[in-house]
């Protein structure tokens, strides 16, 4: 009995003939073509969403808020809608999640406050990204269609284990979850991620694939200190028609195949990857070399045998070949000379080589300190100058003869 009400938990967004189907207040919407069929026994679900299916409502509100956070990208509120409709969907198969970075007071929580009363509650989980790394972290993902860490944050230098779950969660693949006083379980987690963060999450993964996987969405308005703080209930009441929004945002994820990533976002998309993978990161440099070396003008230059190098770079400038600056290295500091004064731990000492010594006994000294210290040699010289130990004087004589012991 127990396992047969856990599998019926684990199924959140079930269907009657396949496809998910959300349970509103006036009936069981098919999302597929939207068709509101009347409330059944035959449904099981443990969750419903709290507002009414209209088909003509309409979000002025919800589109003007989006319009200020995103005024020159309609890329990103297309990728908003795509991720909305998405979760709607129950699907699994993009693989993606959505990370929102911006300054605080930036409109990222008034969209995770508007998908959760989307999806219901209860079909919400709010696990910390360092939580998914410990042995029960997991569990709260359990029959969860959504996960929403808000203020991401990852404390030391070694996240490869949330790295780890991070791939499992979005690449549909089988995980064994701890749960307390329970058995292990064993399955796939239906849950989609959503990270929202003030700044770029820096991920320790080597290959890299961690980078491809978020749909990053920039954020650069902020209003601190001047919040609506009546906005998330002016919100609520267009949820009606912000599922009809979501749908729309569907239909045209299943025309495309694939969640619309905005052009405005490429550039944080190439440094999550460089600061993910340093391995992986090319210099501008090289990139320059490399635009040189297939440059057309350059083998048409390069095929000048005739010419000396002087007259081939004087010929590849006339041709608007970029030349490969040198690489700047910062000039050696020269050793100061024997009797010159230089800094010795905060004071001014006469650096001479007679004050190097060294015997089998003793180690090396400086003659006006009494305490061992260590000096640099010159460039000249590749070690210490070994200086034989004098002989052991003999017995001094003694005024009345003999020796003094």
């Amino acid at each position: 009995m127990t396992s047969l009400i856990d599998s019926a938990a684990m199924t959140v967004l079930t269907s009657l003939d396949g496809g998910p189907i959300v349970a509103c207040e006036n009936g069981l919407l098919r999302i597929r073509d939207r068709a509101l069929l009347p409330h059944s026994p035959g449904f099981f679900n443990l969750v419903s969403v709290p507002f009414t299916y209209d088909p003509t409502a309409a979000t002025p509100t919800w589109e003007r808020f989006l319009a200020q956070l995103w005024p020159d990208d309609p890329d990103a509120i297309h990728a908003v809608q795509e991720w909305f409709g998405y979760i709607l969907s129950g699907r699994t198969d993009q693989q993606k999640i959505l990370l929102m970075v911006g300054p605080t007071r930036s409109g990222k929580g008034t969209i995770a406050r508007v998908l959760k009363e989307l999806v219901g509650k209860e079909n919400l989980a709010g696990p910390t990204l360092a939580g998914l790394g410990t042995n029960f972290g997991l569990s709260t993902l359990l029959g969860k269609p959504l996960a929403v860490i808000s203020d991401a944050r990852l404390s030391g230098n070694d996240n490869s284990q949330v790295v780890e779950r991070l791939l499992t969660i979005s690449g549909e693949d089988t995980i064994d979850i701890d749960r307390k006083y329970r058995e292990p379980w064993t399955g796939k987690l239906p849950t989609r991620l959503m990270i929202l963060s003030n700044e770029l999450p820096h991920f320790d993964d080597a290959s890299g694939v961690i980078a491809r996987r978020f749909v990053l969405l920039n954020m650069t308005v902020s209003w601190l200190g001047k919040e609506d703080t009546t906005l998330t209930d002016k919100l609520a009441a267009e949820m009606p028609g912000i599922l009809n929004w979501a749908l729309d945002g569907l239909a045209r994820l299943e025309r495309t195949g694939r969640i619309t990533e905005p052009k405005s976002s490429r550039e944080a998309v190439t440094t999550m990857r460089d600061t993910t993978s340093p391995h992986q990161r090319v210099h501008p440099r090289t990139l320059q070399h490399r635009r040189d070396m297939h440059h057309p003008r350059r083998h048409a230059v390069e095929r000048l045998t005739g010419l000396g190098g002087g007259q081939r770079r004087q010929a590849r400038h006339k041709a608007g070949v970029r030349p490969q600056p040198p690489l700047h290295r910062p000039p050696a500091q020269p050793h100061p000379p024997p009797g010159r004064l230089r800094p010795t731990g905060g004071h001014l000492r006469r650096h001479h080589p007679q004050a190097l010594r060294t015997t089998s006994a003793r180690v090396v000294t400086h003659r006006d300190s009494a305490r061992p210290q260590h000096h640099a040699l010159s460039r000249g010289e590749s070690r210490l100058r070994a200086v034989s130990p004098q002989p052991c004087p003999g017995p001094e004589p003694s005024r009345h003869g003999g020796t003094r012991q």
